[in-house]
């Protein structure tokens, strides 16, 4: 079995009648208008209940509590899969506009597929043959994830181009600290320039929570030993181009998620992704 969950921030085109694809968002208290309508349950709201990123909101403190899930974004969603999903072999993540196009990889050779935002896309994108072709390749694979993207810099560099540099160390220090066996994998960011951005994976769950764990742990450190958890330049300047820089939790995450399939050497069967415009 796969449980599949596609965070949104915004109502968008989708499945709803998916046997194995959800919608989540991360919901607060207040009716904020980034949160899609659910008046039936249509989407999982990932920040209700126990076990859920809440667990972090101290970090925040100095922020609303809409400011915090916008800075966490999917991450929300990936923390309560890891904690709250007890029975399903397989979890995987997305986020609202990209898929995996698991059954029109052959042929292909891009990188991303864009199909029209619409319910159909949804349906084709989210079918049973779907999850049955990622079933089948999970048999020899560790992992079912989006494409690698080429690149003219090296990871670090590349991230570097729009980004704190702050966060960025910290998150390097923090990996190393959370798992020593990560220390002769860090030429991956300086000496590699092969990255799955935008990376929507399918894992077997200990794989999955094993990841989620790591991800959060290195955060931790970093929201320990940073200047600050959320860097507004609508309060301050920041010598970076990113116009968000609290976005940074996502941001390394992109970086972390390819960065732990391959120092755990994981095998990738890598298909499109798809992205829905």
């Amino acid at each position: 079995m796969i449980n599949m969950m596609i965070h949104t921030h915004k109502e968008y085109a989708f499945n709803f009648n998916s046997s194995w694809v959800k919608a989540s968002y991360a919901g607060g208290t207040g009716p904020y208008e980034w949160h899609p309508p659910s008046p039936n349950g249509e989407y999982t709201n990932v920040n209700n209940g126990l076990n859920t990123v809440n667990k972090y909101r101290h970090y925040y403190s100095q922020v609303d509590e809409l400011d915090f899930l916008k800075a966490i974004g999917q991450q929300a969603t990936d923390y309560y899969l890891a904690n709250n999903d007890t029975d399903s072999e397989y979890l995987g993540v997305g986020s609202y506009r990209r898929y995996l196009a698991i059954q029109q990889s052959v042929g292909y050779v891009g990188e991303k597929l864009h199909v029209p935002s619409n319910v159909e896309s949804c349906k084709m994108l989210t079918s049973d043959s779907q999850k049955e072709a990622a079933l089948r390749y999970l048999q020899s694979a560790d992992v079912v994830c989006s494409r690698y993207r080429m690149m003219h810099n090296s990871i670090e560099n590349q991230y570097l181009e729009s980004q704190l540099p702050e966060y960025w160390n910290l998150f390097k220090e923090g990996l190393q600290v959370v798992n020593p066996n990560y220390r002769k994998h860090m030429l991956w960011f300086t000496d590699y320039s092969i990255c799955n951005y935008e990376c929507v994976y399918i894992l077997p769950r200990h794989l999955f929570k094993q990841l989620v764990n790591e991800y959060f742990e290195v955060m931790e450190y970093i929201w320990k030993n940073c200047s600050e958890t959320f860097p507004d330049k609508s309060k301050k300047q920041y010598n970076c181009t990113e116009i968000n820089p609290w976005r940074y939790p996502g941001f390394l995450n992109e970086r972390f998620v390819p960065f732990f399939f391959y120092a755990n050497g994981l095998r990738k069967i890598e298909v499109p992704l798809a992205f829905l415009e």
